[in-house]
């Protein structure tokens, strides 16, 4: 993978990055959350480390829930983040990379809030956001309740 696939940045360009390294993983995310935040029915991402990665530009961070924050341009509004605390790794949108043919999806997660009508790539394996200790235990120290029932508005 060269460099210039491992650069993107937001619709205005007004935040740019770069990764060093290339993705420990590339996801479908289908929680509740990653589906409100980017008007998906699903997020695609990849997981870098968070000192592989340069912003130009500063992204804007909102707390989307207890256990995390999301990056956006504050010039266009573009999704361009997702970081957990006490995470040493950053989330980012593939459709944010300006190449990304190399960035291919190896798992689902947060299969709980899965539409039942998406079909794509069936055959990968398969994660509930809770089948992660991490964000298990995140969820214990916080008390959180995820919005993860379809009738949850």
């Amino acid at each position: 993978m060269n460099t210039d696939q491992l650069q993107g940045g937001c619709l205005c360009g007004a935040v740019r990055f770069s990764v060093d390294e290339a993705s420990a993983l590339v996801s479908y995310c289908h929680c509740r959350m990653c589906r409100k935040a980017t008007g998906g029915p699903y997020s695609v991402m990849a997981t870098v480390p968070r000192q592989a990665l340069t912003w130009r530009g500063e992204p804007k961070w909102r707390r989307s829930s207890p256990l995390a924050q999301r990056a956006f341009c504050p010039a266009c509004g573009s999704p361009i983040g997702f970081e957990y605390d006490d995470s040493d790794l950053t989330s980012i949108p593939i459709g944010a990379f300006d190449s990304a043919e190399s960035l291919i999806p190896t798992q689902h997660g947060g299969i709980e809030s899965r539409l039942p009508w998406v079909r794509v790539d069936d055959h990968l394996p398969t994660e509930r956001c809770d089948d992660d200790p991490d964000y298990r235990k995140l969820v214990a120290q916080t008390g959180w309740v995820p919005p993860f029932s379809q009738e949850r508005t």
